[in-house]
């Protein structure tokens, strides 16, 4: 990864962040306003926010120049990196992205690069 694309890489992280907390952090208002008992409601809670540090974990953790491309890739499939910010980034970058996200579909969760 290029110095460029690092410098678009670490704004494109602080966003991608921002808007994976945002969700993690309303399906947690959905569960605790949901149906249910305070126990049921606090097991999914749990849960939620379980799985959101998973996710947290896995495309942002640890991030430097050689987890890059993988960590962009986790955004991406998690839906969190515009077609537009993605432009951002050359176009072998772009294609590596696209051929990495498309060879693990099955794994897609948030629905990155349709």
């Amino acid at each position: 990864m290029t110095e460029r694309e690092w410098k678009v890489l670490r704004d494109v992280k602080q966003a991608a962040l921002e808007r994976l907390c945002g969700r993690i952090l309303e399906q947690c208002q959905a569960v605790m306003q949901g149906e249910g008992t305070n126990h049921e409601r606090y097991l999914r809670l749990y849960e939620t926010v379980h799985e959101g540090d998973d996710d947290i974990a896995r495309g942002f953790n640890d991030l430097k120049r050689s987890t890059a491309l993988v960590k962009l890739e986790v955004m991406v499939r998690l839906g969190l990196v515009t077609d537009d910010k993605l432009a951002r980034f050359d176009p072998g970058t772009q294609d590596a992205i696209r051929f990495m996200v498309g060879r693990g579909s099955g794994r897609r969760r948030g629905g990155g690069l349709r």
